[in-house]
């Protein structure tokens, strides 16, 4: 069997490939189409709340929701509009 050295020209190409390929790969994450609707355990994961605290937002009207069947739906942008009103300054909230 025929066995081929490794060069230094070998593995910088190698690397010239790969970081291409790391690139192009980011690239399309970011162009993907972002979900509209998100499940209850992952606007909890997003909020950083528990179950209760949930429903509670739910239940005050803070929170639309949307059921179909006994599966609860979230609108990505409420949920994102939610975390943006909840946005603390700490320069400004220390009177920096």
């Amino acid at each position: 069997m025929l066995q081929k050295q490794l060069t230094r020209d070998d593995l910088k190409q190698f690397r010239t490939e790969l970081i291409r390929d790391l690139k192009n790969a980011m690239i399309e994450m970011h162009t993907l189409p972002k979900r509209k609707w998100m499940r209850s355990h992952e606007v909890r994961r997003m909020l950083g709340v528990c179950p209760a605290t949930l429903q509670n937002l739910r239940d005050s009207g803070e929170l639309p929701f949307s059921l179909l069947g006994r599966v609860m739906f979230y609108d990505a942008d409420d949920s994102n509009n939610r975390l943006e009103q909840n946005k603390v300054n700490r320069h400004k909230q220390n009177g920096l």
